[in-house]
């Protein structure tokens, strides 16, 4: 049986330590490369390709319209928009003035809210001219909310979407949530390179 004292004395000790090292350095440092790429609070906004009410081909469209209440639209479509929470904490709206998105001209109404995944109470949206606004409320984290609005413009010219943010702290960007791209090449190229380095280490010892 090997000894305590010749254990210590056994260069393999010094080996496994700097394999331990090397681990756990190698996880704070994909740790800290993951804050740097997902802050706390990071707020997406996105906008789908609209979808028309009546079809530009077969049957013309003179012989169509589409009324909402008692209005007749001309340029009827629908906007789907994406608000998602990508950074790793709630995101607070504390009132209807710290968060806006523009659509232009051609506001119709606000078809629908609802989210991703579900079961979570979303800020109330409504519609301000040409600007939806978000109220009193939360924007989960890793949450999506969807936006669907009915506009009346000149499709299919319509692809202008900004946001005016006065939230601190919230890093806002256009574009869409990943598909996990990222997570998954840090676990390969990262993660379990590390482990496996460990282990061999470990084996090697005995």
């Amino acid at each position: 049986m090997t000894s305590a004292a010749s254990w210590l004395d056994n260069e393999n000790l010094w080996v496994v330590a700097v394999g331990i090292l090397a681990f756990v350095g190698t996880l704070i440092g994909a740790r800290a490369a993951w804050r740097a790429v997902h802050p706390r609070h990071r707020l997406l906004y996105g906008l789908m390709k609209p979808t028309p009410l009546l079809a530009t081909g077969g049957i013309a469209r003179e012989n169509f319209s589409v009324t909402h209440g008692s209005r007749t639209l001309r340029n009827g479509h629908v906007l789907r928009i994406e608000l998602t929470n990508l950074g790793r904490k709630d995101i607070v709206i504390p009132d209807d003035q710290s968060f806006s998105l523009a659509l232009g001209d051609g506001v119709v109404a606000l078809l629908d809210v609802s989210g991703q995944p579900g079961g979570r109470a979303l800020p109330p949206v409504t519609v301000d001219g040409t600007s939806l606004k978000l109220g009193r409320g939360l924007v989960p984290s890793r949450h999506t909310i969807f936006l669907t609005v009915l506009m009346d413009n000149q499709w299919p010219r319509v692809h202008g979407l900004t946001a005016t943010s006065a939230l601190p702290d919230v890093v806002v960007a256009k574009g869409f949530a990943p598909d996990g791209t990222a997570r998954r090449r840090l676990i390969k190229y990262v993660a379990v390179p590390a482990v496996l380095f460990l282990a061999g280490v470990w084996v090697g010892t005995r």
